[in-house]
């Protein structure tokens, strides 16, 4: 049904130009006016359109699952699939705790164990070639790119890394054509005396990534394939893991990486509390965790990006009732818009299957962060601008790009909102006040509130029909748009003609 909402996009663009037929200043600044009542303040925010620091590709919003759900049927499901494929193009990572029990034999015959699936993540496991093929199918059919995630935790009687069953992973993988543009090794090394009761020094840990570029080279179908690492989480409150990924870039990492990646989790599952996922402090606590990852990477004669290849709002699975429902959107959306805000290259979110914090449940049903991640990658991509708020008020949370072009003309941009505040607010785009533009409001789906386990578009419940996803259209508006209290969404202006979007989908591929 893409066709079909492309074709009622481009209609509703085709209004707007026959409607607003003035030139618009393409690249004066965007002040938008939050009127709010005439007792309260007006906010002003303004958007620098004429420079950019950072963009996003359309693979910036990805998704991971647990090394161990590989053993699942991945094969039967429809549903599954158009829900995958609703992601993509996004890469997918196949890590996480149990990517160090992974142990891959091609010649085990097919039988009970293809079916085999444990929810413990520390126990080892068997991939057969079967499995492998289905799964790698799987992401070729949704349109998804492989983050491989391979087992740290074998290694010889020197104590180095043993390679060998990775190795016959790329052998087999190789021999089918089958596509791995990513690597990395391990998961959490930080944690590994509190979880596995051993050790591996960040010295050590570079040795094995040298020993898996080196493997990797001898494959001309992987001799290209990126390498991220250490896979450390949230080093701005671990200490232990900030010293870790220091000494891993003072070891050399970054000659051998390409992308220094961390993890990173607003709170504890078992401590999460409501009011937490609202809250601008804990919001701008991930701020922190980018600004250290990235200050360790420049210490490097030859600094890395970062990537976060797992994130999410809690971590042990997600909060119950918290990380699955509506309310799990404020900290997703915002942390989106930071992470772009910050140069990050990827945003794998935590997970796409499996645990509380999923996107969709393990009935394959979707939660509502998945219409928003639907949603933001539907709408942007390319330059992110830098805005200002006066005055500033923290519970007003703004960001402008790009628009992507599979749904508007080059030169469209987006600015996506969090309305912290108890009460509804009114924005005003006032350089664009005879514009049509183009809402899409993201409310509470039922009477449970920010707690609802479905949610609203343009005040309409996203509900699938048997296996097909709803269609996401915008409501058309000229002027003031008003946003609900406790709110969040996105707001198109489809021809704002601004000159750094036009030519970012100009450049060469």
């Amino acid at each position: 049904m893409a066709w079909l909402r492309f074709s009622i996009i481009l209609l509703l663009n085709m209004c707007v130009l026959i409607a607003h037929s003035s030139p618009i200043e393409a690249d004066a600044p965007l002040t938008m006016q939050v009127a709010r009542s005439a007792a309260d303040a007006t906010y002003a925010v303004t958007v620098n359109l004429t420079s950019s620091q950072h963009s996003c590709d359309v693979r910036f919003l990805s998704v991971a699952i647990g090394s161990r759900r590989i053993t699942l049927d991945w094969n039967g499901s429809e549903k599954l699939l158009n829900l995958a494929s609703a992601l993509s193009p996004a890469d997918l990572r196949l890590g996480g705790t149990s990517a160090n029990f992974l142990h891959f034999d091609p010649t085990e015959r097919p039988g009970t164990r293809d079916r085999f699936y444990t929810s413990s993540h520390k126990t080892p496991f068997t991939v057969t070639a079967r499995q492998w093929d289905l799964f790698v199918s799987f992401l070729r059919k949704a349109g998804l790119d492989l983050l491989f995630n391979v087992n740290n935790l074998m290694w010889t009687k020197d104590g180095s890394w043993d390679p060998s069953n990775a190795d016959k992973l790329l052998n087999y993988s190789s021999a089918k054509g089958v596509q791995i543009p990513y690597f990395q090794l391990g998961n959490e090394p930080s944690s590994y005396q509190r979880n596995f009761y051993i050790n591996r020094s960040p010295q050590k840990l570079v040795q094995d990534y040298r020993t898996l570029k080196n493997l990797l080279a001898k494959y001309p179908l992987y001799a290209g394939s990126k390498l991220n690492g250490p896979d450390v989480a949230n080093v701005a409150t671990s200490y232990k893991a900030r010293v870790y990924l220091q000494e891993f870039v003072a070891a050399g990492a970054n000659d051998i990486v390409d992308e220094l990646s961390i993890h990173h989790y607003y709170m504890d599952s078992r401590k999460a509390r409501m009011e937490d996922f609202i809250s601008p402090t804990w919001m701008n606590y991930l701020k922190h965790d980018l600004a250290h990852a990235q200050t360790i990477s420049r210490s490097s004669p030859r600094p890395k990006p970062v990537t976060l290849t797992e994130t999410a709002s809690c971590s042990n699975g997600g909060a119950s009732g918290l990380s699955d429902r509506y309310i799990a959107g404020f900290l997703w959306l915002d942390k989106l818009g930071l992470a772009a805000q910050s140069g990050v290259t990827r945003v794998f979110r935590q997970t796409f299957l499996g645990g509380y914090y999923a996107l969709i449940s393990n009935r394959h049903d979707p939660h509502p962060d998945f219409y928003l991640s639907v949603l933001y990658k539907q709408l942007i991509e390319g330059p992110v601008f830098n805005l200002n708020i006066s005055p500033p008020n923290p519970q007003l949370r703004v960001y402008a790009h790009c628009a992507r072009t599979l749904l508007y003309l080059p030169g469209a941009i987006v600015v996506y909102y969090l309305n912290l505040e108890k009460s509804q607010t009114v924005l005003s785009l006032s350089q664009f006040q005879a514009n049509d533009l183009h809402l899409y409001q993201l409310t509470p789906g039922d009477t449970s509130g920010l707690t609802s386990k479905y949610v609203k578009l343009n005040g309409q419940t996203l509900m699938m029909s048997g296996t097909k996803l709803p269609t996401l259209l915008p409501r058309l508006q000229t002027g003031d748009v008003t946003l609900e209290a406790l709110s969040f969404g996105f707001i198109v202006v489809p021809h704002a003609n601004v000159s750094l979007c036009v030519e970012y989908f100009q450049r060469d591929p």
